[in-house]
């Protein structure tokens, strides 16, 4: 996952490449393509925690890593961020662009971002909330690579959003019990890199874009 140029551009690409006998014989890949907006800072560095091994002690067998990376989509479904095991300073970044647990957002930023009590919430907290129960479902999730040593998990998956409810029903918010949903049906093929240390989620990194609500993986 990284950033390329595209016509003097730069673009978010997820890259999956399978090699058999030292040949290529499958190529799998996710661009974003920004049209004249720039990409979000956060895209022209990536997180150090990303790049840091795992001490051996914190390491998890690949099985587990699998199992915990899946519990995330299935928190996000059933908006319930008890059932993922998120450390408390775990950092969700789409896009480049920080949409949990932003404790620092600038306050003058926070005045025009109508997501941003939503934002400051840890990860748990804020999918508990069902703010995110616009999302009817996350299918097609294919698992491509696990590294035991770096702690990493990267996905590629499907959200799928069939425009209902078309107002979301909020718990646990002092002063928001409802939020309106005006998106429509869509879809959003994404792809997610975990960093998973110690049993816990400590990192996510995902790109996405928005889609016509049925789009195929190019794999069906």
């Amino acid at each position: 996952m990284g950033v390329i140029e595209e016509n003097n551009k730069s673009t978010i690409l997820g890259a999956r490449l399978k090699v058999i006998d030292g040949k290529i014989t499958e190529i799998d890949h996710l661009v974003i393509h920004s049209g004249d907006q720039p990409l979000h800072p956060n895209m022209s560095q990536v997180r150090p925690g990303l790049l840091e091994p795992v001490k051996s002690s914190e390491r998890v067998p690949r099985e587990e890593m699998l199992k915990i990376a899946n519990s995330y989509y299935e928190a996000i479904v059933q908006d319930n961020g008890k059932i993922a095991p998120f450390a408390d300073k775990s950092q969700r970044r789409e896009n480049g662009t920080i949409t949990a647990n932003y404790q620092d957002q600038p306050p003058e930023e926070a005045e025009k971002d109508d997501f941003s009590v939503f934002r400051r919430m840890t990860c748990s907290d804020q999918l508990s909330t069902g703010v995110m129960s616009y999302i009817t479902d996350i299918n097609r999730p294919r698992f491509i690579a696990v590294d035991e040593k770096m702690g990493l998990v990267f996905a590629y998956s499907i959200f799928v959003h069939k425009g209902e409810p078309k107002v979301i029903k909020i718990t646990g918010v002092p002063g928001i019990t409802e939020r309106p949903n005006n998106w429509g049906p869509f879809d959003l093929p994404a792809a997610h890199i975990f960093k998973i240390r110690d049993g816990k989620i400590y990192e996510i990194e995902a790109i996405g874009y928005v889609a016509k609500h049925g789009i195929k993986s190019g794999w069906e």
